[in-house]
């Protein structure tokens, strides 16, 4: 599997998978190993694909599809928070990871305001959104007007955006 930034081999299986309490029988997921440079250096326990089903490997479903085909979920969504958390019990200790997932809805304690949806533009494979304005703090950006376009993408602490803007920043 190649991604944007680092390849992995391996082999292609089939399990139960426990998430949170739900069983998800059947799930298909890739066993990585002989990783390249990119990935030995990157610390984490595996690999979950969130990917557009366009980009998954043929004949598998992701799981989000299998989440819905099985009625495990309500709603065909999933949302992330991403967090770490810097607290450490002694030095020397790595940096616990304190993110979720949800899937089938969004948890309501992690952001203030309204959730706001945006329509994924069909085309590409990823999650490419429509932007019109990019906020830094509250200090708007101009960068995006009248629109520009932005890919969303959990597997990266990357963020893909409009070239004339990244200079702004």
């Amino acid at each position: 599997i190649e991604y944007e930034a680092g390849a992995l081999k391996g082999n292609l299986s089939r399990d139960n998978l426990m998430l949170g309490g739900v069983m998800l029988e059947a799930q298909d997921f890739f066993v990585g190993f002989n990783p390249d440079s990119h990935l030995t250096e990157v610390k984490f326990d595996g690999i979950l694909g969130l990917a557009l089903p366009s980009l998954k490997i043929a004949g598998t479903k992701t799981v989000l599809e299998n989440l819905v085909e099985k009625n495990l979920i309500s709603q065909r969504i999933f949302s992330i928070r991403m967090k770490t958390s810097r607290k450490r019990k002694r030095a020397g200790d790595e940096v616990q990871n304190a993110g979720q997932i949800t899937f089938g809805g969004l948890n309501k304690r992690h952001f203030r305001g309204e959730h706001v949806y945006v329509p994924v533009l069909s085309g590409t494979g990823f999650w490419k959104i429509s932007m019109s304005q990019i906020y830094v703090g509250a200090h708007a950006v101009d960068v995006c007007i009248p629109q520009c376009f932005a890919f969303v993408d959990s597997g990266t602490t990357d963020i893909y955006g409009p070239k004339v803007g990244e200079t702004k920043f």
